[in-house]
């Protein structure tokens, strides 16, 4: 159990602490601040340092959590299309259905 363990989960920690007891110094302050610029992580700010708590960190951590991709199926499946693609796709498929229509008459 290190020092932050017993903290509070509010309470304030410097960006140096944070990625020095959290993080075993794999990432700098700098690191952290541009997940704040990302709108991952909260910062506040109280005269020249800047700070977090170990919740905000947290919070980071889930954001920023990678999902595995979804596997391709096979086939071409529309299932996993945006809406838009979707939507594309059934006018052509409408658009190619009424020129065969009109040919066929």
């Amino acid at each position: 159990m290190n020092s932050l363990d017993r903290r509070p989960p509010d309470q304030p920690i410097t960006l140096k602490a944070a990625c020095e007891v959290i993080f075993e110094g794999s990432i700098s302050p700098a690191t952290l601040k541009v997940e704040h610029r990302r709108g991952n992580l909260e910062l506040f700010k109280i005269g020249r340092a800047y700070f977090t708590t170990r919740r905000h960190i947290e919070a980071m951590i889930e954001k920023c959590l990678l999902r595995a991709p979804h596997r391709a199926t096979t086939g071409h499946s529309a299932e996993n299309w945006p809406e838009e693609m979707r939507m594309r796709a059934a006018l052509a498929a409408a658009r190619l259905s009424a020129e065969r229509l009109k040919r066929g008459r």
